[in-house]
């Protein structure tokens, strides 16, 4: 009997204090990106308010659409340390690559990476990388897509890590500083999965072009690179038969997403 009571205001408790949260939008965003959901749908008395709440978010077109922008110092340093260099570790910055800090859309874990000297090209090479950086991963893209189109990143090694994918629309831009209506913009849409952890294009913009000073993409020795990302359903994914219970079943909370 103690225990039931016990558990009764453990339960009080804890409704109280998920009061504010489920009550904004905003604060459940915050909530989704760094609680596992597990934890908080177990809580007894709350799970199906959760649930609800959880719904309405995954519903606002914005909790699927994010932005980031990357500045990189000292870019001509990096161009001359990349030249010539070989490509080093698979998701890891070298010599040759750069990776940006990892952010979120859509609670995943998302990255830039720019080889500053071209990958084995005389263009700017850029991809968005979706190895699971935020938790530690070191991913498994290689960048080794050909050609001026989209291209693939290559394979991952993910030690035997259960398969996922998830796919995004995305924007990559390379700004330009002096004039940003100028500014380089390519589009592209993929499926990323296990084995193909990062997309973009090998041939961004010539090299000749992003370093000539006059041309306004580098200033101040200062290179900037924005993507806009959608995070979209699958195509053929099979429906879900109810809410996501865990940010981490990939497939299950895509089947929220707009297609």
């Amino acid at each position: 009997r103690r225990a039931r009571r016990a558990e009764a205001e453990a339960a009080a408790r804890m409704r109280e204090a998920a009061r504010p949260v489920l009550e904004s939008a905003d604060l459940l965003g915050e909530v989704l990106q760094w609680l596992p959901l597990p934890r908080l749908l177990g809580c007894a008395g709350v799970d199906r308010k959760w649930r609800a709440a959880v719904r309405r978010t995954h519903s606002q077109p914005a909790f699927w659409r994010g932005r980031y922008r990357w500045e990189i110092e000292r870019i001509g340093q990096l161009r001359k340390r990349a030249l010539g260099a070989v490509y080093g570790a698979p998701g890891h910055t070298t010599k040759s690559k750069l990776y940006s800090e990892p952010f979120s859309v859509a609670t995943f874990p998302w990255r830039l990476l720019v080889f500053p000297a071209g990958n084995q090209a005389d263009h700017l090479s850029i991809y968005l990388d979706a190895s699971d950086s935020l938790a530690g991963g070191a991913g498994g893209g290689t960048g080794r897509g050909a050609g001026g189109g989209a291209g693939g990143g290559g394979l991952a090694d993910k030690g035997g890590e259960k398969d996922w994918k998830r796919a995004a629309k995305f924007s990559l831009s390379v700004v330009n500083q002096a004039d940003p209506s100028s500014s380089c913009v390519r589009e592209t849409e993929h499926l990323f999965n296990t084995h193909e952890v990062d997309w973009g294009f090998r041939e961004f913009i010539h090299l000749d072009t992003v370093y000539d000073a006059a041309k306004g993409f580098t200033l101040n020795d200062k290179l900037v690179i924005e993507v806009t990302v959608e995070v979209v359903r699958p195509q053929n994914l099979p429906p879900s038969a109810g809410p996501s219970s865990s940010l981490a079943e990939h497939q299950n909370l895509l089947t929220l997403a707009p297609t």
